[in-house]
């Protein structure tokens, strides 16, 4: 806003008592973290209270997202600073704390009596869904693997292979042939621990203990399944399990 006058000597600004509530709000917007641009289209096109209001409540959802951001960074930081005053040495992961978008799945949830069974049936799972998922001419994105135990079991594992699926793509009136066959919606996830495993499909297990490890010693509880998101391609199409990429994700909280 042009002040009425500008000292030569200081270049001190002067207002008038007439301006002084117009430059009191800008000054506020200003505090707010608006934009120059903002401002200006607030002051000079004369916004009604609903267009101001949208635009308060655009910016606060703006700042809100980076606050989010900024904490998770910040939790990365303290998490790794413990991590290396505990244990005297890195872990052979690196954990990072991040949300996670909601996504659509479709999926098969069965119980697996023993270790020596989880090959076979994984296989007859992704196997039955992408049968499934061609003949209805549903286009697939990820796979990935929910595993529904919040804690160590050695048998009877509660496990659900899913491919992730473009809402767009297929109709609701679409019914699964099998009953063990359902359409579901993974909810966003504020909080996710998450770790990169690159190597041998026998060293999941291990990568796994290790995040569970992770969120023990930095404060955290399990609030959801774990998942497998297969980043290497189909788990029945990869020639060499010696090879694989995934990465593992845990709802987390922390604890009060």
């Amino acid at each position: 806003m042009k002040p009425e006058f500008i000292d030569p000597k200081t270049n001190y600004r002067y207002y008038t008592l007439e301006q002084l509530p117009r430059l009191t709000r800008i000054l506020a917007f200003k505090d707010m973290g608006l934009s120059l641009e903002q401002i200006s289209e607030w002051v000079n096109r004369d916004l009604s209270i609903d267009q101001l209001r949208k635009m308060l409540y655009s910016k606060q959802e703006e700042l809100s997202e980076q606050i989010e951001q900024s904490t998770l960074q910040l939790r990365n930081i303290e998490a790794r600073l413990l991590q290396i005053e505990q244990e005297g040495k890195p872990s052979p992961y690196e954990v990072i704390l991040k949300n996670v978008a909601p996504y659509s799945i479709v999926s098969i949830r069965e119980i697996i009596p023993t270790i020596h069974d989880m090959v076979s049936y994984r296989c007859r799972m992704f196997n039955d869904l992408y049968l499934w998922l061609t003949k209805n001419r549903i286009q697939v994105n990820q796979e990935l693997v929910l595993y529904h135990a919040r804690e160590f079991v050695d048998h009877n594992f509660d496990i659900e292979t899913a491919v992730i699926i473009d809402h767009d793509y297929y109709s609701d009136d679409i019914t699964a042939e099998s009953k063990n066959i359902s359409i579901n919606n993974l909810p966003r996830e504020a909080v996710v621990a998450s770790l990169i495993h690159s190597g041998s499909f026998m060293e999941v297990g291990y990568a796994l203990s290790e995040l569970f490890k992770w969120i023990t010693l930095h404060g955290f509880s399990p609030i959801g399944p774990t998942r497998e998101l297969h980043l290497f391609g189909r788990e029945n199409n990869h020639d060499d399990y010696n090879s694989i990429v995934v990465e593992l994700q845990i709802p987390v909280l922390k604890n009060k």
